[in-house]
């Protein structure tokens, strides 16, 4: 069963462009981080903070736009045999996320300058964090799904023991790590059980299974409920919010507005 539902490996240049078109806005975002990686390693620390800050205005500027023009003129569809999709509901995300991009680096600058913290990094970041959020939107399979989340979640884990001199700051990146740590091995371990179930990881096939199959099979609910407590774990909802307020104290204003 899991042999009939393995999608064609037959692949070409032509079907490579066509993918990486269908989420193009990802993979500029993603040039722009690496190029702003770059700078950072390269550039004297004096004029660090402007010129990665500037990289990463132009990369969510050109990923916005990039989104923009193919909800406008573009062929949306699947991409990646079946694993992401460039349809409108991922590029409404693609643009919401570019957006808070833009409104994160206007808001964070003046704190992070007045705390002396590294400008940088941050801005590299969040770059990261808003490229798993990207992933998150256009996924249609849940391997692309833990990808996205982990991408995602990886950059805050970071991002909360961002102010190395304060302890408090590092205990919150802990706890997050640790608590994080555990919600993926949950979702990941219902993924497995679900994958298990229904033979394929992609979501319209599973749908599919689920339509056709006994709504009973505990294999299949197991999967389901253990993706939900991770799930839960990973936005903070009761009744598993009970690290969220010691990761918040600890963690900078500026990241607030990010983890769940």
């Amino acid at each position: 069963m899991i042999a009939a539902a393995a999608p064609s490996l037959s692949y070409d240049w032509s079907q490579a462009l066509s993918d990486l078109g269908q989420i193009s806005p990802i993979a500029a975002l993603t040039g722009f981080m690496l190029f702003a990686i770059i700078a950072d390693l390269a550039i004297p620390i004096v004029r660090r903070s402007g010129v990665v800050a500037m990289v990463a205005v132009v990369g969510y500027t050109y990923s916005l736009a990039t989104a923009a023009y193919r909800w406008k003129f573009a062929t949306l569809g699947p991409a990646y045999h079946g694993y992401a999709t460039g349809d409108s509901f991922a590029i409404f995300f693609e643009v919401l996320f570019a957006i808070l991009g833009i409104l994160t680096v206007a808001i964070a600058h003046p704190y992070l300058v007045r705390r002396g913290l590294r400008e940088a990094e941050f801005h590299i970041l969040v770059m990261a964090a808003v490229i798993g959020m990207m992933v998150l939107g256009s996924a249609t399979s849940l391997v692309t799904i833990f990808l996205g989340l982990e991408l995602f979640s990886i950059a805050l884990y970071v991002a909360c023991g961002f102010a190395r001199a304060d302890s408090r700051s590092q205990e919150s990146a802990a706890k997050y790590l640790l608590v994080g740590g555990f919600a993926s091995a949950f979702v990941l371990y219902g993924m497995a059980l679900v994958y298990g179930a229904s033979g394929t990881t992609l979501i319209p096939e599973i749908a599919k299974n689920i339509a056709s199959s006994p709504a009973s099979d505990p294999l299949l609910l197991l999967g389901i409920l253990m993706m939900g407590v991770g799930f839960a774990f990973k936005v903070s909802a009761a009744p598993f919010h009970m690290w969220t307020p010691d990761v918040y104290q600890g963690a900078r204003r500026c990241w607030l507005s990010w983890p769940p």
